[in-house]
């Protein structure tokens, strides 16, 4: 089966392959690997050898060895030194009770491909250490198969034989960790949407940080996830984003405890609130939705540089359509305050800083960003809205978990890597519509699109389906339609339909 190790892409497909095919693997062997290469990078970005081998000395602050550092042997050496630590991370993460167990070793010296890139004076001073392979697989199949090894989860190996002397940097427990560890901070966690997006980042086993106003609320959001996720590694901070002084204090805070950051989550807010001042004289909504986080993401920016490829994804609304950067009385003083007025202002602001900060990144930095629309959710941020407009959203609320999902693309997926700076929504909705690919079926589909759901039309003419699609997607180039074929006047047609959204889809939400 195709597998490039150079490839996160290929390695997720070839991983995804292999569980459709097979109920279990007993053994997994990790052996392809590169040496001594030029200077080269992934189709991700980092350096060939650390992707490759694993992701000498680990190098966290220039873990790619950009900028003139590299050097064939030190990034194979700490490639192979990262093999190592992370043999030994994840075999105290499986747990001594666990029936996965983990072991890395050395083969030998052997002439194989990976030495293609030797110069020759290397070559010949370890022509004589060299063995052969069928002396280097040796042990290689002593930690497949040796059943007296089955309580030595974690250690290294060579010639057969358990190596305990190994050097500081091949037992350097922070170090195992640091290769594992996802750090993800998230404003505003204690509730709602935030909430929803530190359980999620938990299961992925990432450690969360949760900054948010009130302490004791956001100690209560960390039982809550921690309960549903027992493994769950989550922390609350203090963070007031309506206190340029409290951001920094956090910022600072933050940098004392980490040595990177790989996703920071933008999601606190304030929507709708009475005209109030923040502790630093700024309307209170744009004080909080945008200069908090743009100070706060700006104070991060050294630690997110640190993390091999980080993201900011930044929590912004639909309701930025209406809004206007009111330059000339940004506090919308002297009468000029309204909740809605205000509250579109700071949401536009959040995605025209996420626009400026992805142009003067650069399109080969390590950082993007992202901004998007979670869809409707029903949470804290609406309390200060009236009775009857809470009414009227009702109708187009959805769930936090459903809301989440578009925070976790963005976060998450692979195949945005180059668009940083844009804005997202992802509704998460399923709509199937019959007879759409005319008249009022079609113009429903369109006017659905617009809200970002996933769209299905089942029609009887699937061309026709698809020259309305067509048209659809030129009014709506973000639109996400399928055609399938449809022919109501057939019950045997039907049948197939509905089994056919079945096996694609887990839900349909309108009909």
């Amino acid at each position: 089966m195709k597998l490039d190790l150079s490839s996160l892409s290929s390695v997720r497909h070839f991983a995804k392959s292999v569980a459709k095919q097979v109920t279990k693997v007993d053994i997994l062997i990790n052996n392809a690997g590169v040496m001594m290469c030029p200077e080269l990078t992934t189709d991700e970005g980092f350096e060939l050898q650390l992707v490759s081998n694993y992701l000498g000395k680990i190098h966290f602050d220039n873990i790619n060895l950009k900028n003139g550092v590299y050097r064939p042997m030190k990034a194979y050496s700490q490639s192979k030194l990262a093999i190592i630590l992370s043999t030994q991370e994840m075999s105290r993460r499986l747990g001594t009770d666990s029936s996965v167990t983990v072991y890395s070793l050395h083969p030998g010296v052997i002439q194989t491909e990976i030495t293609r890139h030797f110069p020759l004076y290397l070559y010949l001073f370890l022509k004589p250490f060299m063995v052969s392979i069928e002396t280097g697989t040796q042990t290689t199949l002593y930690c497949a198969l040796e059943e007296s090894i089955q309580n030595e989860s974690g250690f290294y190996y060579e010639n057969c034989q358990r190596l305990d002397n190994m050097v500081s940097q091949a037992i350097d427990a922070k170090s195992a960790q640091k290769l594992w560890d996802l750090i993800v901070l998230i404003t505003g966690g204690n509730t709602g949407l935030g909430k929803e997006t530190a359980y999620q980042m938990s299961l992925l086993g990432a450690k969360v940080i949760i900054g948010c106003r009130d302490v004791q609320k956001g100690e209560t959001a960390a039982q809550y996830v921690k309960i549903k996720n027992p493994k769950a590694n989550v922390i609350v901070m203090k963070l007031d984003l309506s206190s340029l002084s409290s951001v920094r204090s956090f910022a600072k805070t933050v940098a004392q405890n980490e040595s990177k950051i790989d996703i920071l989550v933008n999601n606190a807010g304030v929507m709708g609130c009475p005209e109030s001042k923040t502790d630093d004289g700024f309307e209170l909504q744009f004080g909080t939705n945008h200069l908090g986080h743009f100070l706060l993401t700006l104070s991060l920016l050294p630690l997110l540089r640190e993390a091999p490829k980080a993201r900011i994804v930044t929590v912004s609304a639909a309701l930025h359509i209406y809004g206007k950067i009111h330059f000339e009385n940004i506090n919308l003083r002297n009468g000029a305050y309204n909740p809605l007025l205000g509250y579109t202002q700071s949401k536009l602001a959040n995605i025209l800083f996420t626009q400026e900060l992805a142009r003067r990144l650069g399109s080969n930095s390590t950082v993007t960003a992202y901004s998007l629309h979670p869809g409707v959710i029903m949470t804290e941020l609406q309390r200060n809205l009236s009775n009857i407009l809470r009414y009227f959203l009702s109708y187009f609320v959805v769930s936090t978990e459903m809301g989440v999902q578009t925070t976790l693309y963005c976060a998450l997926e692979d195949n945005i890597e180059n668009e940083s700076g844009s804005y997202y929504e992802l509704d998460g909705r399923v709509v199937v519509i019959t007879g759409a690919n005319t008249g009022i079926g079609k113009q429903t589909a369109l006017e659905l699109s617009l809200r970002g759901p996933k769209i299905i039309i089942g029609c009887r003419d699937v061309e026709k389906g698809e020259r309305a699609v067509q048209e659809i997607q030129l009014k709506n180039p973000k639109a996400n339609i399928v055609v399938m074929k449809l022919d109501l006047a057939s019950l045997s047609s039907v049948r197939h339909f509905a089994q056919s959204v079945a096996k694609q889809e887990t839900k349909v939400d309108i009909l």
